[in-house]
């Protein structure tokens, strides 16, 4: 969609003025937890979260970017690549999903000393500073189909579904970043990578469990050194747990499911979009057990987000 007012240089004009107006109400729709958004001044550039009142004010002293005429970065369906920044189709999905469930902007920034005056950049926030930079570079120099974090989401994937050891997939870290051109951005390490993913909020809890699985020791059994079952030590030696559990809790994934506009969508399917056939089971929403539930709880089911 085009905007052809940012062309106008003439900022006190009424086509400028209306087209500002138009801006902040779509801008408005795009504002994080803290009320801030990208500004598409002259000198931020898309590089800046602000308020909007800083953005208005903006837009009518320095003016707008003329580039701007597909609002990418406020909701509008993008028409092309830039061909400056580094991007493939795996790095844009990633990148999109990853800017809604965090309302932090995940592209090239460049220089960053550039403000207005004596102002600071809106968004103090330096927790996705890695993810940021994960994204955004390629994997090694000259590399056209690979940032370093879908490189890493990858080769997570190949682990899980070949059942590799973490010795076997340190070797192969090693060894890839060994290869690749000088100045690789391979992870060197298991541990890079698990805290690169939990930045990503893709961690995990660590939960001992009883060696004959009886039991996990959690809530009440938290500080427990032997199985509320079977009375067997939770301890190898050392505090050394026989067993551990991975826990991913729900909580997050959903909260990162309903944050991204791209999935939003489609967790709201089964009860927007689906139509009940019988003897058709295109989702669980088809079976009877989940009807059996709708029918016990019918005000959790009035709201299409209840899954």
């Amino acid at each position: 969609m085009g905007h052809q007012w940012v062309q106008n240089g003439n900022r006190v004009s009424t086509e400028y003025v209306d087209g500002v107006k138009e801006f902040l109400n779509v801008a408005r729709q795009t504002l994080n937890s803290n009320g801030l958004t990208l500004c598409p001044c002259a000198k931020c550039l898309n590089t800046r979260l602000q308020k909007i009142d800083v953005i208005a004010a903006h837009l009518i002293n320095v003016g707008i970017d003329k580039s701007y005429t597909c609002w990418v970065y406020h909701g509008e369906d993008e028409e092309d690549e830039g061909p400056d920044e580094f991007v493939n189709e795996e790095s844009a999905g990633l990148r999109a999903g990853l800017e809604d469930a965090t309302g932090h902007p995940f592209f090239n920034i460049g220089p960053t000393n550039d403000l207005i005056g004596n102002q600071q950049p809106a968004d103090g926030n330096n927790r996705y500073e890695k993810l940021h930079k994960a994204l955004n570079n390629p994997l090694y120099d000259g590399c056209t189909n690979s940032s370093t974090l879908t490189f890493v989401v990858k080769l997570m994937n190949f682990k899980v579904m070949n059942k590799w050891t973490d010795h076997s997939f340190e070797m192969l870290l090693r060894m890839l970043h060994g290869v690749l051109s000088a100045g690789n951005n391979c992870p060197q390490s298991y541990y890079d990578i698990r805290m690169l993913l939990c930045e990503a909020g893709l961690g995990y809890e660590l939960i001992d469990v009883c060696q004959y699985d009886c039991a996990i020791f959690y809530g009440d059994n938290k500080d427990a050194i032997t199985c509320p079952v079977c009375q067997s030590s939770r301890y190898v030696r050392n505090k050394i747990a026989y067993k551990k559990l991975r826990y991913f809790p729900i909580t997050p994934r959903l909260k990162r499911q309903y944050a991204s506009r791209h999935t939003a969508k489609d967790m709201r399917w089964h009860k927007e979009v689906r139509k009940d056939e019988q003897g058709v089971l295109r989702h669980p929403a088809d079976g009877r057990a989940w009807k059996h539930f709708d029918d016990l709880y019918p005000k959790f089911v009035d709201d299409s987000r209840s899954v």
